[in-house]
């Protein structure tokens, strides 16, 4: 699918991904081609899927604002500048960790201290009444996973309370992690947070809802202060940000609009080249994108039903040779993508790299049960002194 100017849509978001996680200024024109091929909801989604992945816990607005902004200039802006500016995390790679330990790691000690004992008494009978009658799960195993859930959080480990969401995940369904996780909601902050999560809650997908997850448990094995934190930060320096913003504005469908190459390192397998073998290339498709054009983004696609493109035995063209002519003076001004140089026109476009491509990012999520005796260990309370 292209993009306004002629990218492959996947590839500049995986561009625009490297760029976040690598914490380059450049993720700002990568946004830019996005919102300028129309393609807003698809720019949202990429921003928050970076902050999820690179930027949680820290920013605990930040979802609400993206879920509600008209992602207009100002405020697209300021996401890039918010997830620039960000303290990183390593949310991905601890979750992807702790799906591959069979023993529970660094164990947090349960409190017997009559008044946690009321606390997590209320609150893991709680968790249980929520659960459906069909969860492959004991009501005391479900008690003690949540009370060892709510330790870790409230000491602040946060290896160890995405250990234990790893372990339960072949064990609870997905409504019933996010009740264990809403119900270990505490402190000064807890509206706030009740209502971030509720958000990750509410947003996450089969694809996302392990790294949803992740940030969840990653915002509650973050002290208060921390949280509160990132509130009194210096006023953004965006003015430079927005010039360079209307200057892209200025050239966007020229040549000139494509001022950087797609980077190698974003070339995924899952990308279009990132998939596609080095024996083929797909470098016909910028010289000639006419017949991709009712497929590109949500601008292409409106662009092409006003300028007349019919389809006539599988094949798009223009009704006449004039109709053409006025579409490239009118979206290719300076000359036509067959004309560009070979160095602009592999900008873009040109041989795959399956071959060395890396495998996109993503959380392993745990499948099989962990060994039962690593599970009774790892869920453990201790009793009661009487």
């Amino acid at each position: 699918m292209l993009s306004r100017n002629l990218y492959e849509i996947d590839e500049v978001v995986a561009a625009l991904q490297l760029s976040l996680r690598n914490r380059w200024p450049r993720a700002l024109f990568w946004l830019w081609e996005l919102i300028s091929s129309d393609e807003k909801e698809l720019a949202r989604q990429t921003l928050t899927n970076s902050w999820l992945a690179s930027c949680a816990p820290h920013d605990l607005t930040f979802m609400d604002d993206i879920m509600t902004s008209p992602m207009n200039v100002d405020e697209s802006v300021s996401f890039v500048r918010r997830i620039l500016e960000a303290p990183c995390s390593r949310t991905v790679t601890l979750m992807s960790e702790m799906a591959t330990l069979s023993a529970r790691p660094n164990m947090t000690p349960c409190s017997i201290n009559p008044a946690c004992l009321a606390r997590r008494k209320v609150r893991s009978e709680a968790f249980v009444a929520s659960l459906h009658a069909d969860e492959s799960i004991k009501k005391d195993e479900a008690a003690k996973f949540w009370i060892s859930f709510d330790a870790a959080c409230r000491q602040y480990r946060v290896r160890d309370a995405m250990w234990l969401i790893q372990a339960v995940q072949p064990l609870l369904s997905v409504d019933a992690i996010w009740s264990a996780i809403t119900i270990a909601v505490r402190g000064d902050l807890k509206i706030k947070i009740q209502g971030t999560i509720t958000l990750l809650r509410d947003t996450a997908t089969r694809t996302t809802q392990i790294l949803h997850q992740a940030v969840a448990c990653q915002i509650l094995c973050t002290p208060t202060a921390e949280h509160a934190a990132l509130a009194h930060r210096l006023k953004p320096k965006i003015a430079f940000q927005l010039r360079q913003w209307s200057e892209w504005d200025a050239v966007v469908g020229r040549r000139a609009a494509r001022e950087y190459a797609i980077p190698t390192e974003a070339l995924h397998k899952e990308t279009t080249r990132g998939a596609m073998s080095r024996k083929f290339t797909n470098i016909l498709d910028v010289r000639d994108p006419i017949p991709l054009l009712t497929e590109g983004c949500a601008w292409w696609r409106h662009t092409a039903e006003q300028m007349g493109l019919v389809e006539e035995e599988g094949c798009l063209s223009f009704p006449d040779d004039a109709a053409l002519e006025r579409f490239y003076d009118r979206y290719f001004p300076d000359d036509i993508p067959d004309e560009w140089p070979k160095a602009d026109q592999e900008k873009s476009h040109g041989r795959g790299c399956l071959e060395s491509a890396a495998p996109e990012s993503v959380i392993l999520v745990r499948e099989e049960l962990v060994p039962l005796s690593e599970w009774c260990v790892g869920i453990h309370v201790p009793a009661k002194k009487t």
